[in-house]
């Protein structure tokens, strides 16, 4: 494996493999099929996160239902399927031998295991269920299927090309609650109370109703407020315990990352669960922390592309901001074209520019956009 670290050069926290600085600038694809790495690596960049996820369950289970993976490697527990992840590992390597790999790991648990927890889980506006993400179960379970997955994949012949890692879960990947609404249900109380307890002393306090935070936003009851900070900051204590699996089973040697922190753009309600930077941004376990540019007008030109997370506390706390800037371009086409029948019409349709899903028409306005 290579040896990743954050040195902080003049007060900039910088990305360090093998002891020198490398430009921490990334390529990723869900569709691998459309994949632009070649490109990128005849560019000279060389940092390219790779996904895998333990489930094919939707990374949105709130409003669309899309999935981008087509395997689950831990859908069947007695046959571990990694194809997916290391087809894509091997397409990248064939073009660049030297690329740096950052597995992108999805830890978000497979269909059995939601059907065996009823206790351990929370309804989606989708429909189906998944994992609360402060469950003590799904903190211990997912913690051993992370270090199978680690261990895979530090064991095999591309090993020495790993250079670091990323760690996703929850809604579309950024440890957003599944439900969008603090994983607000039966089962979370028994977290919540004993939460009270340990923290306030507070006994026999029931769980918030919905009527009790306004619109989704402003509470309107002292336990409403006490459960909004509770479902933030066990988010970020869920995040910051898989990082120091990684942590450990890498022996200290590389970086971890994760989407969170999401304070801009995503404060209209304090039950989705990203709030909680205050917890983990002095975590020895996390070195980066990644957001996408803010939607905030689709991204439109002539206007700054605010960040989501606030920069300068990361810094602060020496830790790289990672800034994913997933805009469309010339080039971008509905995923129903990518993949023809495997997506409804209505899934981040194309057309008229009407969405962040709908890239600039030129080759020009695509460059000037990046």
């Amino acid at each position: 494996m290579l040896q990743s670290e954050i040195v902080v050069c003049g007060g900039i926290p910088r990305l360090y493999v093998e002891g020198k600085p490398i430009s921490a600038m990334a390529y990723t694809t869900y569709f691998e099929e459309r994949s632009a790495a070649s490109a990128f690596a005849a560019a000279g960049y060389r940092i390219f996160f790779v996904n895998l996820s333990f489930t094919a369950l939707p990374i949105n289970s709130y409003s669309t239902g899309f999935t981008p993976f087509r395997v689950g490697v831990f859908e069947n527990m007695e046959n571990p399927d990694f194809s997916e992840f290391e087809e894509a590992v091997g397409a990248i390597l064939s073009n660049a031998p030297d690329a740096i790999i950052f597995p992108r790991i999805n830890v978000s648990m497979p269909r059995w295991w939601v059907n065996s927890h009823p206790d351990e889980v929370v309804d989606t506006p989708m429909g189906g269920k998944r994992e609360i993400l402060f469950s003590e179960v799904f903190r211990r379970d997912g913690a051993e299927l992370l270090s199978l997955a680690v261990r895979r994949i530090i064991a095999a012949d591309y090993s020495d090309r790993i250079g670091g890692w990323q760690l996703c879960g929850g809604l579309t990947q950024e440890w957003f609650h599944h439900n969008l609404y603090g994983s607000l249900s039966v089962g979370a109380e028994k977290y919540y109370t004993s939460w009270l307890k340990d923290n306030y002393g507070i006994e026999g306090r029931r769980l918030p109703e919905i009527e009790e935070y306004h619109g989704g936003g402003r509470q309107t009851s002292d336990n409403a407020r006490l459960y909004s900070l509770f479902c933030n900051i066990e988010v970020a204590r869920t995040l910051d315990g898989f990082a120091e699996v990684i942590k450990r089973e890498v022996n200290f040697s590389q970086v971890v990352g994760a989407f969170y922190g999401y304070s801009f753009q995503s404060n209209g309600s304090p039950l989705f669960g990203t709030h909680g930077l205050r917890e983990i941004v002095s975590s020895k376990n996390i070195d980066f922390f990644s957001s996408p540019n803010a939607y905030s007008e689709n991204r439109k030109f002539g206007i700054d592309w605010a960040d989501m997370m606030p920069v300068a506390t990361v810094i602060r706390h020496d830790k790289l901001p990672f800034i994913e800037c997933d805009i469309r371009t010339y080039l971008t086409c509905a995923l129903q074209d990518v993949r023809p029948g495997e997506y409804p019409d209505w899934i981040y349709k194309t057309g008229d520019g009407a969405s962040v899903w709908v890239g600039p028409p030129t080759v020009e306005l695509s460059l000037y956009a990046l």
